[in-house]
């Protein structure tokens, strides 16, 4: 699975020094368009600053005077990007720094991260998408595939995630066939418990509508 490093940019442009001023880090963030910048302390990591901060404080004052800035968000080069994009969402985030060791690696920008999940999980291409849960124990992704393939169905994308809550898994499949009833109850004799079965339009629709919304906050 794609990981931070990956898919990296190169940070340089996205980031400040701590010595900077309040009007050196609102005209990048102009610039760019994004509503985040990456701060630095010389060569480390010292956190992220935010549009609504700088806009709090005068123009002639300095980073380092700043409250508060986020030194928590940050991902490491090994994260995975479904990872890195829960964490932009939920942190409502327009870029992500990637720190390793206290250094700046690189940067993921919302933008540019969406591009990869469209292209990875094939949301552009025709297909249908099942998103089921299985017991821990039972968990074989190779099982899964092999029954795909036995009826007739084509995997184009598929992984899977550990519900920490339970230690089940939530397994996400595209195909590129419609799936029916037939197929399901072959799942469930094998213990796949199906949460959801989005016909393309459906599925489509709901990325869209998601994606849309949240880059119609970023530019507000």
């Amino acid at each position: 699975m794609l990981s931070a490093q990956e898919i990296k940019l190169d940070a340089a442009i996205y980031t400040v020094d701590i010595k900077d001023t309040i009007g050196s880090a609102l005209s990048i963030i102009n610039n760019l368009q994004l509503r985040h910048l990456i701060v630095q302390e010389g060569d480390h990591y010292f956190g992220v600053l935010t549009e609504e901060q700088i806009l709090e404080y005068d123009s002639t004052q300095t980073i380092q005077e700043i409250r508060d800035l986020r030194r928590d968000i940050f991902v490491l080069p090994n994260t995975n990007f479904l990872d890195i994009f829960y964490k932009m969402v939920n942190e409502r985030l327009s870029l992500c720094p990637i720190v390793e060791n206290g250094i700046i690696s690189g940067a993921v920008l919302f933008t540019n991260l969406s591009d990869y999940i469209i292209e990875y999980l094939h949301l552009d291409s025709s297909g249908k998408l099942i998103v089921a849960e299985m017991l821990r124990s039972q968990y074989s992704m190779a099982s899964i595939c092999r029954i795909l393939e036995t009826e007739g169905h084509k995997v184009l994308m598929a992984f899977a995630r550990e519900i920490p809550t339970t230690g089940n898994y939530i397994i996400a499949i595209k195909t590129n066939s419609y799936v029916d009833a037939s197929l399901i109850n072959t799942f469930e004799r094998y213990g796949i418990n199906i949460l959801a079965n989005y016909s393309e339009e459906g599925f489509d629709a709901l990325w869209k509508d998601r994606y849309e919304s949240f880059m119609n906050y970023l530019n507000v």
